[in-house]
């Protein structure tokens, strides 16, 4: 990632479905500092354990339900290709593309070569 710091760089990175985003914790620090001299603190504490029950039993069963009839995420990852994300591909010094599977000597050579190419 030095790379990054040699110029301006373009990123083609590949937006993830939403499948599987749901709202894990609820943090009332604000508030509660806010707050703290005249009411009582919030916290979600005392609902930990239906909190847990309630993900497995419901929201998890959920996802994997809508990913099986929906297929979003394996349709996402098949579209992870090096035609699609080119920025996925490792480079070679030569600055020809490394083929799949192909050793490359070390990470600073590719960041070097991307670095000077950028620039």
């Amino acid at each position: 990632m030095s790379y990054l710091c040699c110029g301006d760089v373009n990123l083609n990175v590949p937006t993830a479905p939403e499948v599987g985003l749901y709202l894990d914790e609820c943090m009332f620090t604000s508030y509660n500092k806010k707050w703290k001299d005249s009411h009582e603190a919030v916290s979600m504490e005392t609902y930990c354990k239906e909190a847990e029950e309630f993900k497995v039993k419901y929201i998890f069963i959920h996802i994997a339900a809508m990913e099986h009839k929906e297929g979003a995420v394996a349709l996402w990852l098949h579209s992870l290709n090096h035609r699609n994300y080119p920025d996925f591909r490792y480079m070679e010094t030569a600055g020809t593309e490394a083929r799949i599977g192909a050793e490359v000597e070390s990470v600073e050579e590719v960041q070097l070569y991307k670095c000077q190419v950028i620039m």
